[in-house]
């Protein structure tokens, strides 16, 4: 369940930074939508197990995010 929690947390947040829309109700209610659908079939497929988020790899992503900020900025 904690899985299940983290993934919509993190997609939500995702597509707020990504959209940008904070005050458009329509929109906002299409993006928890489209949030709770891609949970559903994350669910349904069976990708939240404990092999599904390689926690090993998460300082490398980090650091990937930062050169690549850096390159672009």
């Amino acid at each position: 369940m904690g899985r299940i929690i983290i993934l919509a947390i993190a997609l939500a947040g995702l597509w707020l930074l990504l959209s940008g829309y904070f005050d458009k109700p329509l929109l906002l209610g299409f993006g928890a939508a489209s949030v709770a659908l891609s949970v559903w079939l994350a669910v349904r497929a069976g990708v939240l197990d404990g092999e599904g988020v390689p926690e090993g790899l998460m300082p490398g992503v980090f650091i990937y995010w930062f050169w690549l900020f850096v390159e672009i900025g």
